[in-house]
């Protein structure tokens, strides 16, 4: 955790932008609401009519954000290139941060999500980790991971908003092994094996991070279960939120959402 890695002033800034952001340009969902589309509903539009549309419905999409991206103060009300890049070059061991590019090296994938969490117990995630996600959304890593080592990717995040309590983000004691499964989204007790024993979550040591307004979170989110718990009171938990990894052959680093 990086305390005060992002000032008041443009954690504010990006609030009121997004709060004037139409809800129709992003995604509404029981939990909260996200700009832009999270992945799985892209995908989701993409591909309903089937692969002939998909792939030019998604190329739409990157071109949309290869210009949002070259104007993200216009965009989110502050500048979200300059402080996500910067902050990740501080980790990248002097390799270049990029973004990944779309269909034919045309366009360009989004470089961060704002969710807002509802309050009084909506907003929260289920357990989950990025390399489950890569075995559920293939259409759409499958593309990523041409340029892109995805696997055990890394996510992060800087909170613009405190809730009253909750939100907290857990780490269980408890990596990802190829294979691994849940019953459902929603699921929270357990994940199988691939041998379909069952693993009890409730039997895990887990750890309980809560940043503050400004502070950024970079952890293992591809290979470490975790899991976003119930934001409470009348205050939504805000963030920025992204991924990152190598790309492939490891000279730079790639980050996404």
């Amino acid at each position: 955790m990086i305390k005060n890695a992002i000032s008041e002033e443009v954690c504010d800034a990006i609030l009121a932008k997004m709060k004037a952001t139409p809800k129709e340009d992003g995604s509404t969902m029981p939990i909260g609401w996200a700009y832009p589309v999270i992945f799985p509903e892209l995908v989701i539009d993409a591909y309903k009519n089937g692969e002939a549309e998909a792939e030019a419905k998604m190329q739409k999409h990157f071109e949309k954000f290869e210009i949002i991206n070259q104007n993200s103060e216009k965009y989110f009300g502050a500048p979200v290139i300059e402080f996500v890049e910067e902050w990740l070059g501080k980790f990248s061991g002097g390799r270049e941060v990029i973004r990944p590019h779309g269909y034919g090296g045309k366009g360009e994938y989004a470089t961060a999500t704002f969710r807002s969490y509802y309050g009084n117990g909506k907003g929260n995630i289920s357990v989950h980790c990025g390399n489950l996600f890569q075995t559920v959304w293939k259409k759409f890593y499958g593309h990523l991971e041409q340029q892109v080592d995805i696997y055990d990717q890394l996510s992060y995040f800087f909170l613009l908003q405190e809730p009253v309590s909750g939100g907290e983000l857990t780490l269980y004691d408890f990596e990802w092994e190829d294979g691994q499964k849940k019953k459902s989204n929603h699921e929270n007790k357990e994940v199988f094996m691939a041998d379909g024993k069952s693993i009890a979550l409730a039997d895990r040591e887990t750890m309980m991070i809560r940043p503050r307004k400004g502070d950024m979170i970079l952890f293992a989110g591809g290979q470490i279960w975790h899991r976003i718990e119930a934001v409470m009171g009348n205050q939504e938990r805000v963030t920025l939120a992204g991924f990152l990894s190598y790309s492939q052959g490891k000279e730079k680093i790639v980050y996404w959402t």
